[in-house]
């Protein structure tokens, strides 16, 4: 009993290995974020009601395991991107858990007649120079 508990409470870690390990699976929680994470937190949350009992019957155990299989999911994010917080780059000491799209990867929001946001690029430029001087400061 205990070891299938164990192997059960195992699942979400072993989520986040296959999406972390998996350019097509971080390119999906990149991308698709407002999806994937409450996913994973849902998938999280019938992983726990399965292992406390709460579901019973013939569904108890498979989403059990689903929800395990997608639990990963709620440990990727991405960072903001937008300029409209004014406040200092400080730095929350999780970045790790933030992980954008590979650098091989194509871009996320390619312009489909081949046009150039050029104020979009500046405001990443900036965002991109603020946190290496901020960086570099350190």
């Amino acid at each position: 009993m205990f070891a299938r508990a164990l192997v059960l409470l195992l699942l979400p870690f072993v989520s986040v290995g296959a999406i972390a390990h998996s350019a097509v699976l971080r390119q999906l929680a990149a991308t698709h974020n407002r999806v994937t994470w409450p996913l994973g937190v849902a998938g999280l949350g019938c992983l726990m009601a399965g292992l406390l009992g709460v579901l019973s019957g013939r569904v108890a155990l498979p989403l059990t395991l689903l929800g395990g299989a997608v639990s990963g999911f709620a440990v990727f994010w991405v960072r903001r991107t937008d300029d409209s917080d004014d406040s200092d780059d400080s730095d929350d000491g999780d970045d790790w858990r933030r992980r954008g799209p590979s650098p091989e990867s194509p871009p996320l929001h390619p312009a489909g007649d081949g046009a150039i946001d050029w104020e979009r690029f500046d405001r990443l430029r900036a965002g991109w120079e603020r946190r290496a001087l901020h960086d570099a400061e350190r």
